[in-house]
């Protein structure tokens, strides 16, 4: 049980021995251990909800907590690191002008030393709005983050980006988005199957070997832009590829991140991801990410931008990863043209 979760959206994981006899949890274990967590506090706080709506006149509930000094709803990351009763009421109580009394316990007038916390009284008729912003009602409860993300869903594909992308889709015919993508899956495959330090010299040969072999799909003869690819082997890109003294290809990662996919430890959601290229050499590293985007020369930049999110989660996490910091690159195919990404 200790080693093997399962979920119904994120499905089977498991932690792995270590060197140590101990248990290294993967990404989506500990993304599953932190949902189940987070439905245990929730059941928690319901239950609070419960008990503290059954009493007529007046309440008395005993608590270890410090005060916090916080006021107002709960935001979620306060609602999971709360750890006692009062951890969830004091805010709130104190937004609608309710402070919490404190008083010092005494049994048959036999004075007890003073708790961490003590006792909170509060009238409950004075205290029912307050009860409101409790985050403690299921149809209250503020929207969960993805518990899985992909790093190529984090490009912003803005406004000024969709119209370029209308108008060459027009220009070359009107190609479908599934025809667009389907030639950007084939022509990611035909790069990672041939050999980028020894490329091979007649590259409709290569495919159709591919295509031979059942790598690739029969369409694929037709989708890939055999020139476009061809451009690419021949430019400073390439030659830097050629000479890495390290290179890792298709590089799938999997880490935890909060929802807005930064790489985060204590977050709860499964930021997943695969690298085309990443190289190591004697001036770095380097993520190395093809576009197979139908976009002239000029209009490199504003779709550069729009990629910018997807790349920051690549480096992200390989810095969260492996401890390593790369720059990066976009090499747009068609236009043959590569943008770095600060």
């Amino acid at each position: 049980r200790d080693r093997i979760r399962l979920h119904q959206q994120l499905g089977i994981a498991a932690a792995f021995p270590d060197d140590e006899g101990g248990l290294h949890p993967t990404a989506f274990w500990q993304a599953i251990e932190a949902e189940e967590r987070q439905e245990r506090r929730y059941e928690e706080v319901r239950l609070l909800y419960v008990a503290l709506t059954r009493a007529r006149d007046r309440l008395y509930l005993t608590s270890a907590a410090s005060p916090s000094g916080a006021r107002g709803p709960l935001d979620p990351a306060s609602l999971r690191a709360a750890k006692r009763p009062l951890d969830w009421l004091e805010a709130p109580l104190a937004a609608e002008g309710l402070p919490v009394a404190r008083e010092v316990v005494r049994a048959q007038d036999v004075p007890l030393a003073p708790a961490p916390g003590g006792i909170a009284d509060f009238d409950i008729s004075q205290a029912a709005a307050a009860f409101a912003a409790l985050p403690d009602r299921r149809a209250e409860r503020p929207e969960p983050p993805p518990l899985r993300l992909s790093a190529s869903a984090l490009a912003e594909t803005g406004q000024g980006y969709g119209a370029i992308l209308r108008s060459r889709r027009q220009l070359r015919g009107g190609r479908s988005p599934a025809a667009a993508r389907a030639a950007g899956v084939y022509t990611h495959r035909l790069l990672e199957c041939i050999d980028l330090r020894e490329p091979p010299e007649d590259l409709r040969s290569a495919l159709d070997d591919l295509i031979g072999r059942g790598l690739l799909p029969k369409a694929a003869a037709r989708a890939v832009d055999l020139a476009a690819v061809q451009r690419f082997l021949g430019s400073p890109t390439a030659a830097r590829i050629k000479g890495a003294q390290r290179l890792e290809r298709e590089l799938a990662f999997s880490v935890l991140a909060d929802a807005a996919g930064r790489p985060d430890p204590a977050g709860g959601t499964v930021l997943q991801g695969k690298i085309d290229l990443l190289l190591e050499d004697d001036r770095g590293w380097l993520i190395v990410d093809f576009k197979t985007d139908h976009v002239a020369r000029e209009q490199v930049t504003a779709a550069a931008q729009a990629y910018r999110g997807q790349i920051d989660a690549y480096r992200q996490a390989l810095l969260a990863i492996a401890g390593v910091e790369a720059q990066g690159l976009l090499y747009f195919l068609v236009p043959g043209v590569a943008v770095a990404v600060p």
